[in-house]
């Protein structure tokens, strides 16, 4: 289970009988930054009480699941806090530390993707425009600065999980300078084979964009 950990100090004990594998709680960077990336005072704090508890909770239990999770997004803005941050939750009793590039477009790369939906499905796709934000100046040398300095600390080795796990500091170099250096392998899209989208009214389809239903509430 992913979740922000707003409410998660009041489901503690339901979310541990209930048998989950793993949660994870997503943080942005430290708390003053997080809680305005969120636009709420109190959210970062609200998520380390329940992490604390949920800690608590399995260890009181003698049990080893829940694995407790915590990960954030290499977001430029916020990109140098997250040393700080990953020796300020470590001691928190969390398993582990997933790191994951940010998820962005080109106004560019957004117009063919439209292009190709209207030739291929004669649809037009709007989901990519929620993902066009271009980047401040600087934005790809402070992530691989970060991206170096997370990854020449031992401590580190075995607690960061990556969401690229191959990709060196140059690639994210590459992909933050323009995410178009970082197509899919093969320049495909696997979303249809291992995703799917479920819309706010419950409908299951393949695609945020192809809205041909799966499954119907």
């Amino acid at each position: 289970m992913v979740t922000n950990g707003t409410f998660l100090l009041k489901q503690v004990p339901g979310l541990v009988e209930a048998g989950l594998d793993a949660i994870d709680i997503s943080l942005d960077a430290g708390q003053e930054t997080h809680d305005r990336l969120r636009g709420r005072r109190g959210t970062f704090q609200a998520a380390i009480q329940g992490i604390r508890a949920l800690a608590a909770e399995r260890s009181a239990r003698g049990l080893h699941k829940p694995l407790i999770s915590v990960s954030a997004v290499l977001l430029p803005e916020a990109v140098e806090e997250l040393p700080s941050l990953i020796r300020e939750v470590r001691v928190e009793g969390i398993d582990g530390f997933f790191l994951g590039r940010l998820q962005y477009t080109t106004e560019e790369q957004g117009k063919s993707h439209e292009m190709n939906f209207q030739k291929l499905f004669q649809i037009t796709p709007q989901s990519w425009k929620g993902f066009a934000h271009p980047l401040q100046p600087g934005s790809s040398q402070k992530v691989r600065a970060i991206v170096e300095e997370l990854r020449a600390d031992p401590a580190n080795k075995d607690f960061i999980k990556w969401g690229n796990p191959f990709w060196s500091s140059q690639d994210f170099f590459n992909y933050y300078e323009n995410p178009a250096t970082a197509a899919p392998l093969g320049r495909a899209c696997h979303f249809p084979w291992d995703s799917v989208s479920i819309t706010p009214n419950g409908d299951v389809c393949p695609c945020p964009d192809y809205r041909i239903l799966l499954w119907e509430m």
